[in-house]
């Protein structure tokens, strides 16, 4: 049956039952439901505990075979930050980016990574921003 995301986060699936629909999903996968969201809810008891399987949403029409984009919205369902991979073999990024610990280049450390300066050592750098790809 499909469920309807209501604003406390619960499937609506007529019959008077609502299921809890956050934590549904890979362990170490966490998101919250918007209102409005469509998923897929089946039962697991015959006391009429039901849980969600999956999310039902149109993947977006710029996403090739194979493809996968894991997106971040706002509250109202705006997609505020995406990261994509593509068929290509490349990484996009798109929105805010921060890094908390090492990134690395290669054997280069870029968390590390400073530069001479007639003011002395540069120190690592504090906000690393790739660039946008097309």
């Amino acid at each position: 049956m499909i469920g309807i995301i209501d604003s406390n986060g619960a499937a609506r699936i007529g019959g008077g039952y609502n299921v809890d629909a956050n934590g549904s999903a890979a362990p170490g996968d966490y998101s919250r439901a918007i209102e409005g969201d469509r998923a897929v809810v089946i039962p697991v008891s015959e006391s009429g505990d039901h849980v969600v399987v999956c999310w039902l949403e149109d993947p977006p029409d710029d996403l090739a075979p194979g493809e996968r984009r894991l997106v971040g919205r706002s509250p109202t369902g705006q997609i505020m930050a995406s990261l994509t991979l593509a068929g290509d073999g490349s990484i996009r990024i798109d929105g805010d980016f921060a890094i908390s610990g090492s990134l690395m280049l290669g054997l280069l450390d870029l968390g590390k990574h400073v530069h001479e300066t007639p003011q002395g050592p540069s120190g690592p750098p504090k906000n690393l921003v790739p660039p946008v790809l097309p």
